[in-house]
């Protein structure tokens, strides 16, 4: 306006100016729009930046989150795991003290199994704990990534923050709002990072926990284990008391053979000496009746005895299994195992040849049966009449059965002891009345038999006696009741109990009032009582 009056080219001049000016502000306000255009398309990606760290931080808080959610159901199952196992455990201990009233070896072997499935789940517990500790690793891997990645988004922000102060100053409040918006994110991750360690010592704590637990399964393992041993144990003392048992047995069996093989010579004798009286038709038949059933009933005998035998044998290969398998679960480590098994291998064989041992002396008995059956029965059918000329055989079997007798005391009180087979194979006279019977008798004088069959009666009576007085010994509990029971089982001589003890006494009252007989009639022959037939 000052120069409205002025000259023309002066106000063209001036206005040459302010377009210049004019161009020069448009062009600084084009460049500012540009650099506002630029400032909103950074904001804008530093918007987008910061959504994709938030989505980044929420991933990361689920991801936590399911880390502590399979934490805590890997916690849950591991103490469900280890209640379960410390009920287990107390489970086994009333099973084991209900099965050792029941039974030792079904408790060694529950025992046994318990103990394998108890390691089994211990294993499996290390297992879960080292996929724990990995799984907790790579969560601390992951987190340690992210703070990287973060770290380095934060300094990203920094260097664009600065370059926007430097290039505008209008932005300073939206960068202010940025950096406090970078403070939270970086609180944030300094928190979740303080969350991870927290997990990650309690998880180490309950680890230590959990190797605690450990430890005091192993100790419950090892006191099982002790009653293992304390088992084998009892069962070395009840295999100790089974042989003594058996000893016991082989005894009776000894003696039993000895009476059988002096019954079958005076039954020899007895049958030619009645076969030689003159007019005894009906005693005849009577004793040939009684004959006839002895012969049954030892057959019987002989057959209970075998099939005792098998019975016995086969509950013996049981047992023998069974006390294998234990020493087998007790492992080459053990002492104990490994004796017993050694000792069950040497057991067998003895127990084996006692029992054919004992099958060759029932065949024996059946062999004498039928000899009897062919040989001496048809003598008493034809009833000979004849008087047999008085001998001196009969003396001289009383004189060898004083002799057994004599050899039987010392053979009680030495060690070992002698069958009736051998007594008989030791004894000439003895052998000569077993081989031809028929001759022996022929040479008996009269009034001596029946002394000798009271004295067999009386044997058999003391014999009888004895194994009472063992089986009262073996009436122990446990172990020794079921082995006295398996011997009185197997016993040929005791199966007949009361009655056949009855039996015997009669018999034997009845030779007595035989010889009183004889002895008051001068010798004649009257055959037997009438009570006894």
């Amino acid at each position: 306006m000052q120069h409205a009056g002025g000259d023309p080219a002066d106000l063209a001049v001036l206005l040459t100016l302010k377009d210049a000016e004019v161009s020069s502000l448009r062009q600084q306000a084009s460049q500012l729009a540009d650099e506002l255009r630029r400032n909103v398309a950074l904001v804008s990606e530093f918007k987008e930046q910061a959504a994709q760290l938030e989505s980044q931080r929420e991933q990361e808080a689920r991801r936590a989150a399911d880390v502590e959610q399979r934490l805590a159901a890997c916690e849950a199952q591991r103490e469900a795991d280890c209640e379960a196992m410390r009920a287990a455990v107390r489970d086994a201990d009333g099973r084991a003290a209900a099965q050792l009233l029941r039974a030792r070896q079904e408790a060694a072997d529950d025992a046994q199994r318990r103990a394998a499935l108890l390691q089994a789940r211990l294993e499996r517990a290390e297992d879960s704990a080292q996929r724990m500790a990995a799984e907790a690793e790579a969560a601390q891997t992951v987190a340690a990534v992210r703070g990287a990645e973060l770290e380095e988004a934060a300094r990203q922000l920094a260097a664009a923050v600065e370059g926007a102060a430097r290039t505008e100053e209008s932005h300073r409040q939206l960068v202010a709002a940025r950096d406090s918006k970078v403070l939270e994110l970086q609180q944030r991750l300094a928190a979740m990072t303080a969350a991870g360690q927290e997990a990650s010592g309690a998880h180490e704590g309950q680890l230590v926990q959990l190797v605690t637990t450990l430890g005091q399964l192993k100790d419950t393992c090892a006191s099982q284990a002790e009653e293992l041993r304390g088992y084998t144990e009892e069962l070395r003392r009840l295999r100790d008391e089974r042989r003594g048992l058996k000893a016991a047995a082989r005894e009776a069996r000894a003696q039993a053979e000895q009476l059988r093989v002096e019954k079958q010579v005076m039954e020899g004798a007895l049958q030619h000496e009645v076969a030689a009286q003159a007019g005894a038709q009906a005693e005849l038949a009577v004793l040939q009746a009684q004959l006839k059933e002895a012969v049954d009933e030892l057959e019987e005998r002989c057959k209970g005895a075998e099939s005792r035998a098998s019975a016995l044998m086969g509950r013996l290969s049981e047992e023998r299994g069974r006390l294998v398998d234990a020493a087998c679960r007790l492992g080459g480590s053990c002492g104990a195992g490994g004796d017993l098994a050694r000792a069950l291998e040497a057991d067998p064989a003895h127990t084996q040849a006692e029992l054919q041992r004992a099958q060759e002396r029932a065949a024996s008995v059946r062999e004498d049966l039928s000899l009897v059956r062919s040989s001496l029965l048809p003598l008493l059918e034809r009833g000979a009449a004849r008087q047999p000329p008085a001998g001196s055989s009969l003396a001289a079997l009383a004189a060898a059965r004083r002799r057994r007798q004599q050899r039987e005391e010392a053979g009680r009180r030495s060690p070992g002891g002698s069958s009736g087979r051998d007594v008989a194979a030791g004894d000439p006279t003895l052998q000569s009345a077993m081989k031809s019977p028929l001759a022996a008798s022929r040479q008996l004088p009269q009034g001596t038999l029946a002394g000798l069959v009271s004295g067999l009666c009386a044997d058999v009576d003391s014999l009888q006696g004895q194994l009472r007085a063992s089986r009262v010994r073996a009436g122990k509990p446990g172990g020794q009741a079921r082995a006295s029971e398996s011997i009185d089982d197997g016993d040929a001589l005791g199966r007949g109990g009361d009655a056949e003890g009855r039996s015997r006494s009669r018999r034997a009252v009845c030779a007595r009032e035989w010889t009183r007989q004889q002895a008051g009639c001068g010798g004649a022959t009257e055959g037997w009582p009438s009570s006894c037939r």
